[in-house]
């Protein structure tokens, strides 16, 4: 299953790049993400993430995984999640794209499969709201 979602955000694309590629800020305003931090990151001048450990949760139900993430400065972040018991397919990919001087469309498109067809049936309705309330958050 996919969802993709699309805003346009009146910042630069260098502005929302930032936001998205710093994972470690996730857990104090990315709806339902209660932990966040990069595991890994390049060893350049300006280290972007590439493994970072997500914790998800909605009341009591908590899960944890660890993704490979793969950033092109303002245009795209993608993470594809590692091995997981709950999904067979996890991928969330940003993309950002100019629309003026001060403005940028962005993309989030999720891409997953679950291990159990009945919570992927269930996900059915509840992906979209998820997704728009993270991409509502940046």
């Amino acid at each position: 299953q996919t969802y993709t979602a699309n805003r346009t955000l009146p910042y630069t694309q260098a502005a929302l790049f930032k936001v998205i590629a710093d994972i470690d800020a996730y857990k104090h305003f990315v709806p339902f993400c209660t932990d966040s931090h990069v595991t890994q990151h390049t060893n350049d001048s300006t280290p972007l993430p590439t493994q970072a450990d997500l914790k998800v949760g909605f009341k009591q139900y908590q899960e944890s995984f660890t993704s490979r993430v793969h950033c092109v400065p303002d245009t795209s972040v993608q993470a594809v999640a590692s091995q997981h018991p709950l999904f067979k397919k996890l991928v969330a990919a940003w993309r950002l794209s100019r629309v003026g001087e001060d403005a940028c469309k962005v993309q989030l498109e999720v891409e997953y499969q679950f291990v159990n067809p009945l919570y992927g049936a269930v996900s059915a309705a509840v992906v979209p709201k998820v997704a728009g309330q993270v991409l509502e958050a940046f």
